[in-house]
């Protein structure tokens, strides 16, 4: 009888283990999603932010060549297309970076899971 109660009581405390462990993971990925969707929300920004400069720098770019300030306006354009290739060379590091972390944020569980003393090992999930 007595073996019996604590067979009961283990297996209660697995299957609230098993709860608490399921909602972390579910907390856990709607934490990535948010950071997925804020790093894309920083990347619109700053897109709209290059494309503001961009624009201006090629207004005063055109007002120099209307005035015949063709040296000023040879540099406006040499500044734009530098702009334009550190900026293609920034958003190929970041969406790099932020690969490489959504790849590591999601083999977290995984590893947690796998690991030989993981807190996830043996748990149905």
């Amino acid at each position: 009888m007595l073996l019996q109660q604590k067979m009961e009581a283990e297996e209660e405390e697995r299957r609230k283990l098993e709860v608490k462990m399921k909602a972390e993971k579910e907390s856990f990925e709607e934490r990535m999603k948010q950071i997925e969707k804020k790093g894309e929300e920083e990347r619109k920004l700053k897109e709209k932010e290059f494309e503001k400069v961009l624009e201006s720098k090629m207004r005063e770019q055109k007002q120099m060549l209307e005035k015949g300030f063709d040296e000023k306006a040879e540099k406006l354009k040499q500044e734009v297309e530098e702009d334009r290739r550190k900026h293609k060379e920034d958003q190929a590091v970041q969406a790099k970076q932020f690969e490489q972390m959504k790849k590591m944020m999601k083999q977290m569980p995984g590893m947690m899971k796998k690991g030989k003393r993981g807190m996830f090992k043996g748990l149905p999930f």
